[in-house]
């Protein structure tokens, strides 16, 4: 009986043709429903308002507060509302002075009146 050698290249064809490739991952699409709840959010440095927080989050925009963005660049009415929100530089809760002042400061707000 005689066996013949395998050689080098023919195994190396014989392993690649039984190996299975499995497909990188697909991450799956994000589909939101229609309802109108706006949020205010930022990405990437910009505020805007999204229809609801599903399309924020599908974009990855960091949802700031359940309503519509307010206020334009840096100005902001003194009128004195409280809300505690977390600050985006130093990741700690803080009170600001109204709504307006916390979404300037890109801050996320938690609640609304002082922070404990």
């Amino acid at each position: 009986m005689r066996f013949h050698p395998l050689r080098v290249p023919s195994l190396i064809a014989l392993v690649a043709a039984s190996a299975t490739v499995s497909p990188a991952p697909v991450r799956a699409a994000i589909i939101c429903a229609d309802p109108y709840m706006p949020v205010c959010a930022v990405r990437h440095g910009v505020r805007r308002t999204f229809p609801n927080a599903c399309d924020a989050r599908r974009v990855h925009a960091r949802i700031l507060h359940h309503s519509a963005c307010t206020a334009p660049k840096d100005v902001c009415v003194d009128q004195f509302a409280p809300v505690c929100a977390v600050n985006p530089v130093t990741h700690r809760h803080q009170t600001y002075g109204n709504p307006c002042q916390a979404e300037v400061a890109e801050a996320t707000v938690v609640h609304e009146g002082a922070c404990p």
